[in-house]
């Protein structure tokens, strides 16, 4: 079955991103007929661009979707002050000793510098003028991108606090995203590289997601009309696994924001959030943008919810509206 002229793709998968083995979970859903999935896989995720592998052979030849909650962009100010063609190029055109500089944290304020932003290394007297002053940028407002503005997210250069998310972005454009591109790989990193669902057979398309967002979109909801809702089937040795996870009195997990991160991707994919990133260049060139975010919001604070559902309405409007029984 196909959305508009492009095939669905055959494989789905959400991450839950960190630094640390132990913060990282998986799950991956194949599509069995029509707009239905089927989960074959939540837990650990494989080392390395063995991710992209599975992913690629679970696959079949035909498209596969893979999205994550870490950053995919840079900012812009920063961005244009460092000469940058754009975010692909720059994780595919730095050689060894130029990324590793890049990737560095910073010790202290005097370390930093427009190729080595990411600040500090320890916690200890870092204050967030001093990556502002050092990288020569008006204020920390503008080490923001458009959809950390409009998520309320922390900027990529910051490694500091209980929602920094500079320390994951690291780890994974080490490890998965550079190493794929500069070999080669069939990757498209969304939405630098097109629409999302215009990926064509054997290629797979890298996006930002944001689990928690989801989460708080169908919270209360019972968590096997979700799933229906959804076309996602489970088998029976995962159900309890599953549905344990969404449900509403249980603590975040690490299982449960990758399921989350699943279930919002195959919302896009049926249609029912939106995937469509701003015109701005400097977000289709440098920022990248987060999948559920509307185009409208670009820059902006969030404004208050509404019950209507359009083009311009983000997943919490949505979602609550088909979860609506």
């Amino acid at each position: 079955m196909q959305r508009g002229q492009h095939p669905l793709p055959a494989v789905v998968a959400g991450a839950d991103w960190s630094a640390h083995p132990g913060g990282r979970a998986l799950a991956v859903a194949r599509r069995s007929q029509g707009e239905h999935y089927v989960l074959i896989h939540l837990g650990e995720v494989p080392e390395g661009l063995g991710l992209f592998a599975e992913l690629l052979r679970a696959a079949e030849d035909g498209p596969a979707v893979f999205g994550s909650d870490f950053p995919i962009g840079v900012p812009a100010a920063w961005a244009r002050r460092a000469g940058v063609a754009d975010f692909p190029a720059l994780l595919r055109e730095l050689d060894e000793t130029s990324f590793s500089t890049f990737t560095a944290p910073a010790g202290s304020a005097r370390d930093i510098g427009l190729m080595r932003p990411f600040y500090p290394a320890h916690p200890a007297g870092a204050r967030r003028r001093h990556l502002a002053e050092a990288l020569g940028v008006a204020s920390f407002a503008a080490l923001l991108r458009r959809c950390d503005v409009a998520s309320h997210g922390c900027a990529p250069f910051w490694l500091v606090g209980p929602n920094q998310v500079g320390r994951a972005a690291i780890h994974a454009w080490r490890s998965l995203l550079r190493p794929a591109l500069r070999a080669g790989w069939p990757l498209r990193l969304w939405p630098f590289d097109g629409a999302m669902l215009t990926a064509a057979a054997g290629e797979l398309v890298v996006a930002e997601t944001y689990p928690s967002r989801y989460r708080r979109a169908w919270r209360g909801a019972d968590g096997s009309m979700l799933l229906r809702r959804l076309g996602l089937g489970v088998p029976r040795r995962l159900a309890d696994t599953v549905l344990g996870a969404l449900a509403p009195e249980r603590p975040r997990s690490h299982i449960g924001d990758a399921l989350c991160a699943l279930l919002g991707l195959l919302a896009m994919v049926r249609g029912l959030i939106p995937c469509r990133p701003p015109r701005d260049p400097d977000i289709r060139r440098f920022e990248g943008w987060v999948v559920g975010l509307p185009a409208g919001r670009a820059g902006r604070q969030e404004p208050a919810r509404s019950a209507q559902i359009d083009k311009n309405r983000d997943v919490f409007a949505c979602l609550e509206q088909i979860l609506t029984p």
